[in-house]
């Protein structure tokens, strides 16, 4: 499936004489039709935002770790969700942003990796509650946080060498 292969540090060298991953680099620079892009790394940790008007959203992605990876992404809708929304609906929609992403680049197509695990986990996960993705190393767990005119969802991306 290449799950394993999706979290991954994609870039630099490594600041740190015994880290297994490298410095994070970021995912979403050089994308056409994606806007106000910025990414900042201070070593083995980096922020990046950016605006994805086809999909009507804006990411964060947060990612850090030395010889486990984490990625945090969070992705803030333009709109709302229905509150007291399950899990396995909520994996469901996370899975079509993830297709969605993939779609948009080649840079991006490992994103369908991430849809293909959502779908076919969909129904173990629990709210704030790390699941192990199908077919993986990798643990992910979902955070919906509704606001009154929008929805956040988090998904937090864990994994060892």
């Amino acid at each position: 499936m290449g799950v394993v292969v999706l979290l991954y540090s994609c870039g630099g060298q490594s600041t740190e004489v015994n880290c297994q991953y490298d410095n994070p680099a970021p995912v979403f620079a050089n994308i056409q039709g994606l806007e106000n892009h910025n990414f900042e790394a201070t070593g083995q940790s980096s922020k990046e935002f950016v605006s994805v008007p086809p999909l009507a959203m804006n990411i964060e992605l947060y990612q850090s770790g030395c010889n486990s990876l984490e990625q945090e992404f969070r992705f803030l809708l333009n709109g709302t969700m229905p509150k007291g929304m399950p899990p396995s609906v909520c994996a469901t929609e996370l899975a079509s942003i993830f297709y969605s992403l993939s779609q948009l680049d080649a840079k991006l197509m490992n994103f369908g990796g991430f849809a293909q695990a959502f779908t076919q986990t969909k129904d173990k996960f629990r709210y704030n509650e790390a699941v192990a993705l199908t077919g993986s190393d990798i643990t992910a767990k979902i955070i919906k946080q509704d606001q009154p005119k929008s929805t956040i969802l988090t998904v937090i991306f864990s994994t060892q060498k």
